[in-house]
Order: structure tokens, then C-alpha cells, then sequence
């Protein structure tokens, strides 16, 4: 049809890129449900007329033909919407050197337990993730390898003496969950570690005093933070 008289009609585009849910549109927003496994990351943008400086008199007229041929062109900065977690092991123990492997730790698994479900809305306010479901589940750490994510790849503890390699420590790729809910919520993990052919879980936590940066009150989105877990023996 044909719009009519000076009117503003305003047109909403939005891109969702590999997301394998479709968009669900609201009468406040479009959003993409996302359950997340701790190998995605979620970042969304949008278009702000202020931040790009429209020399335009008037806002209704940002993005348009008429704003194109002016110059004015969409500047989209891209916000991470996930935690990033990297971690790395040193040892706090000694081995004996009788060249049986079994007798030596490995780390075989690595898991965080979060929430991993929400809303991620893509057009409309607010948009980010909303809608945060509370259940929580474990999030395994896994391995990259020829560019995919696999399960971990066991990692044997050296002895505590040892000489290794800048970066030798690192375990797997990266865990990215959604932001812990409130200042003082912790994070619960386990570790897995396997010797003389048994397995043990290691608990542990990540609570936000555990920040070297003071002025954080808690894990935030789109910050990354090493984790070095220091193992004794089998604690």
C-alpha cells in the first residue's frame, strides 16, 4: 500500500546470525530463546543516531534514505552478553619417577554449574538476555581441535618441579555463562581427577571476593578472567 501525507513510518531490520531457534516477535521486542552449552558466545548491537553524530534536524530521520544520502550510516558496536571463564592447573605435588603413568593426575573433566537459558532480544528494549530462566545445569569445559569443540583433553599434572612451557597449564578452550544473578552469588565447579584408573571429583567455587579487581562487585559480562587451580595431591 501507499503510505500518505508527512507522516513517519518506522521500519524495523534485525540479523540473527547462526542462532539454530527462529526469532519470536513481542509487541515490545524480538527476541531468540537460547539455551547455551559454555562454547557459545552472544553478543548483540544496535544502532544509536546520537553516537553516530547525525548531522540531521531531526532523529525520525536517522537511518533513512534521506539520512544515507547525507552521509549518516549505522555504527554498530557489538556487547558480549556472556562471561568468559579460562583456566589453567599447577601442581602443588610430587611424583614418583618410575615411569608408570598411572600414577600420575590427570584432570578429565571440568564442569560449572549455571544457568543456561534465556531470552536474547535482538530488537527492542531492553535487549540482551532477559527473561533468565534460574534452573541451573553443569557446563562442560571442552577442548579445541581442528576448530571444534570437543570433550576436554586430559591434562596430566606435572610434578611440581617441573619445568614446563609458558601456557603449558592452560585447560581447554573457555567456559561462557550467563553473568551470576546477584554480587555475592557463587559459582559451583568440579573437577574430575583421574589416578591409578579411579576417578575423584574436586569441588570448588568462584565467588566475586575472589576478584583481583576490587572494584568489581561480580563476574560481568563481556570480561574474560583466568582461574589457576593449584592441586595437592587429589585435593
Amino acid at each position: 500500500f501507499f503510505y500518505e501525507g508527512n507522516n513517519t513510518y518506522d521500519f524495523y531490520g534485525f540479523y540473527v546470525d547462526d542462532l539454530p531457534v527462529k526469532p519470536i516477535a513481542t509487541t515490545t521486542g524480538i527476541y531468540v530463546p537460547v539455551t547455551i552449552t559454555g562454547g557459545e558466545d552472544l553478543m548483540v548491537a544496535k544502532a544509536d543516531p546520537s553516537v553516530d553524530g547525525t548531522v540531521l534536524s531531526d532523529y525520525r530521520y536517522a537511518y533513512s534514505a534521506y539520512a544515507a544520502r547525507r552521509g549518516v550510516q549505522p555504527t554498530l558496536t557489538f556487547k558480549h552478553q556472556l562471561v568468559q571463564f579460562r583456566f589453567q592447573i599447577t601442581s602443588g605435588s610430587s611424583f614418583e619417577t618410575t615411569g608408570d603413568a598411572e600414577k600420575n593426575l590427570y584432570v578429565t573433566n571440568l564442569t560449572l554449574n549455571a544457568r543456561n537459558s534465556a531470552d536474547l532480544y535482538v530488537a527492542g528494549a531492553p535487549m540482551g538476555l532477559q527473561n533468565i530462566s534460574e534452573e541451573r545445569t553443569n557446563l562442560a569445559l571442552r577442548s579445541l581441535v581442528d576448530g571444534e569443540l570437543v570433550n576436554l583433553v586430559p591434562y596430566e599434572l606435572p610434578d611440581k618441579d617441573a619445568v614446563i612451557a609458558e601456557g603449558a597449564n592452560v585447560l581447554g578452550e573457555s567456559l561462557m555463562v550467563i553473568p551470576n544473578e546477584d554480587l555475592t552469588a557463587p559459582f559451583k565447579g568440579e573437577l574430575t581427577v583421574t589416578q591409578f584408573g579411579q576417578t575423584h571429583p574436586v569441588p570448588f567455587t568462584l565467588k566475586s571476593e575472589d576478584l583481583l579487581e576490587t572494584t568489581m562487585k561480580q563476574f560481568a559480562p563481556g570480561y574474560s578472567y583466568v582461574v589457576t587451580i593449584k592441586l595437592q595431591g587429589l585435593e
